[in-house]
Order: C-alpha cells, then structure tokens, then sequence
C-alpha cells in the first residue's frame, strides 16, 4: 500500500474510497452513478486517485479497484 494512502484525502476521493471498499470492481458509471456526476468528471476525478496509486483502473469495462484500505 502506497505510503500517501493513510493521508492527503479530500472529502470527495475518501467517499469515493468508501464506496469502492464496499463495491469492489465498481465501474466509473457506477460511481457516476452514485455521485449523481458526469462521466466525464468521474473519469478524471478517478485518473487523479488512480495517478495517486490509490485506486487500480482495469482497461477491461473502465473497472475501478480499491487500493488503499485505510
């Protein structure tokens, strides 16, 4: 686990953190979903969190993976 991952979240990527603990292989429509957000701004709220190593994205369906259990 990233050493950054028990730090540095905002409010917005700790939910999201939240839901993909308790959803693992969420696909970025269904965070959008859950949000009630944009795709688009889904795509690249989860690129940020998945540049961060915090999430894993799986090209496979867009499938988001929880990285950081904290």
């Amino acid at each position: 686990m990233p050493a950054s991952c028990s730090t540095g979240f905002a409010t917005p990527e700790r939910t999201a953190q939240l839901l993909l603990r308790d959803h693992p292989g969420s696909r970025v429509a269904d965070l959008a979903a859950e949000f009630a957000i944009g795709i688009g701004a889904t795509s690249k709220g989860v690129d940020r969190l998945d540049k961060k190593a915090w999430v894993i994205r799986r090209p496979t369906r867009r499938i988001v993976a929880h990285h950081c259990w904290n």
